[in-house]
Parts: C-alpha cells; structure tokens; sequence
C-alpha cells in the first residue's frame, strides 16, 4: 500500500509520503518528480511507476550525504550548464558555506547568506533561482538534499532606469580604462551582464559584424540563440582576436567574483555624478534609447532576448510622449461639429453655458 501524494515546492512537484511493501517494510518517499506546476499529469505517472519500483524492490536510493562544494561541483559541471550569473553565484556560495555538508545545512544558514550587507530585493532573488536549482539538481542525482527551499522575495520589476544619451556617454568616459569597452558594450547591445562576460570570441562575427548571445532557459533548458549587430566603431573598441573571452579583468582571466567590476563600475558613476544606477540599467538605457529613436516594442524585445512582449512592456509608459504627439495629428473637433452636437442633443457642456 501507499500514502504518498503529490505536493507542489518551489514550482516543481515532490513525491512526499511512505510506502509500506508486502513484507510490512516502510519506505520514506521525499523526490522530486522533476515535473514543473503545469505537468501535474505526467508528474502523476512518474508516482505511480516510482511506487511500483518500491513495492516490487527494485528501488535502492541511498542518499549520498556530501558537502554544499561537492553539490555545487556536480551542478556546474551537467552537461547543460548554467550561465555565468549563476557560476558567479554558485563560487561565491562555496567559498562561504562550501565545506559544510548538506545535511547539516539549515534554512537560516542560507537565508543569513543571501541577505548580507544591504542588497536589492532583485540580486538576492536572482542569488536564490541559483541556489535552489543547484539543490533541485542535486535531489535528481541523489544527494542527501534538504526538502525546504529558499522562498524568493516580491520584486518590482517595473523599475526602469535609464540614462541620456549625454549622461551615458559621461559615465562611459568616467570607467576606469578595464571596464570602458565593458560598459561600451553593455550599453550598445542591451546585453546582460552574465552574456557580456561569457561573451567568447567564437561568438563575434567580424563578416557580418555581429555578437552571438547563448542561453539556456526553462527546464528542461532550451538553448535560444539571439544574434545583435554591432553599431558602427564598437568591434574597433574590442580590440585584436583573441583567445577565450572578451572581456577579461586585470590578470587577464575572465570577470569573476572577485574582480572588483563593481567597485569599478561604483565609482565611474560617481566621478560622473550619476546616482542609483546599477549595471543592468545599462540595459534599460539601451532599451529606452532605441524606444526613443522609433523602434517598435517587438523589435526591442527581440534585441533584448524577451521570449514574452509582456516582458517587453516596461518600457510602454515611455512612449506616453510620442502617443501623445502622434494623436494631436488628427487635430481638434471642429466649431462646426460642436455647434450640430450642441444643437441635437443639447450638449451645452461641449461649448460651455447657453447664451
């Protein structure tokens, strides 16, 4: 017999209960089906052939308890890999908590981990979508993962801040020379900070003049490739081929977790006097400037790497103004229109009070 249900975790249905086989012996149940919230069904037939495997033996699990390092490992390393905001991530996490083992750690550990220092409601929910698909991950491959996730804070993602074309140019010369073509870039693509600094040399066409931005989305995760042409002048700013990445820090290796771009980025934007501006508005600056040149939202989001135009329209009360121009073209209702109304249906209010 069985008594174990379905139960929905951070979006992915668990199997969670116990199983008593013919022989009186219990069975714990604690999985993950892997099954997101709208594959209920399918999540339902992999509880049922799972409970089979159980009541006929041939299910011997034994959770393998590692250390948080050990976990991280095997996530960065699945042959479809996360992207570089989550290695960043991820590195940061083991040089912390890395050594502890996974059945030791506690909610709270991880929750005092995310919320160091003061930090924005968006970094620490992008810190936990990492976190709690590395422990997703290690559930699959049969770590000893805890069953509780980080619960992700409410974030406003209408925030849109942008700059001018002056003060973008302002904060541009004010970076530091190891960060100039960086920001350069971030400005004239619209790409995220993880693809700029993934950015490989393989990706940039020098025939067509163009940069190759790869992601992996959703889970499964689907490969969507997006190609962006490069302004006039920006390939000659990335300098001669190379080898690897583009973009590399001081030493010469790719951007990490500890290559100050922050710190670099922080005070280029205070020698320029421009303030509560992040990386990432680079890219809203990006958007809002081809919105204000006349591109349309299907276009930016394209550019932008959106797979939904809803993600697209933040940027649609910035249009307000060109709406506004545009529906004064068809001029005002004429005197004489006013009058008929005036006349058939008495609107005295259209003209003011009767004389």
């Amino acid at each position: 017999s069985r008594m174990v249900d379905l139960k929905l975790k951070s979006d992915r249905w668990w199997m969670v209960g116990t199983v008593t086989r013919p022989d009186g012996s219990r069975v714990r149940v604690r999985k993950s089906t892997g099954c997101g919230k709208h594959e209920k069904t399918l999540a339902l037939a992999y509880l049922a052939e799972f409970t089979r495997k159980i009541l006929a033996d041939e299910v011997d699990e034994p959770r393998v308890d590692v250390s948080l390092g050990v976990a991280i490992g095997h996530y960065l390393r699945k042959p479809n890999p996360p992207g570089q905001t989550d290695k960043l991530i991820l590195v940061r996490l083991d040089r912390a908590l890395g050594k502890r083992r996974l059945s030791s750690l506690k909610l709270f550990d991880l929750h005092e981990w995310v919320n160091r220092g003061s930090r924005q409601p968006g970094t620490i929910r992008r810190e936990i979508v990492s976190i709690n698909a590395m422990l997703n991950h290690g559930s699959e491959i049969g770590l000893k993962v805890p069953e509780w996730r980080l619960k992700k804070p409410v974030v406003d993602d209408e925030r849109v801040r942008s700059l001018s074309e002056e003060e973008r140019d302002r904060l541009i010369a004010a970076c530091n020379p190891l960060i100039r073509t960086l920001v350069a870039f971030l400005f004239y693509t619209g790409a995220r900070r993880g693809e700029a600094l993934g950015l490989l040399w393989e990706d940039v066409d020098d025939v067509e003049g163009s940069v190759q931005f790869t992601t992996f989305k959703g889970r499964p995760p689907k490969k969507r490739v997006r190609r962006v042409k490069l302004v006039p002048g920006l390939r000659e700013l990335l300098g001669e081929r190379g080898e690897g990445h583009v973009f590399l820090n001081s030493v010469g290796k790719p951007w990490g977790a500890t290559g100050n771009l922050y710190r670099h980025f922080k005070e280029a934007c205070e020698e320029a006097g421009i303030e509560d501006f992040r990386i990432h508005d680079c890219r809203h600056t990006f958007a809002t400037r081809m919105l204000s040149r006349g591109a349309r939202m299907p276009q930016i989001g394209h550019l932008l790497g959106h797979k939904r135009l809803e993600m697209t329209q933040r940027y649609a009360h910035l249009e307000q103004g060109q709406l506004e121009e545009t529906i004064n073209l068809l001029g005002g209702i004429p005197d004489s229109v006013t009058d008929t109304f005036v006349k058939w249906f008495g609107w005295q209010s259209l003209v003011g009070p009767a004389k």
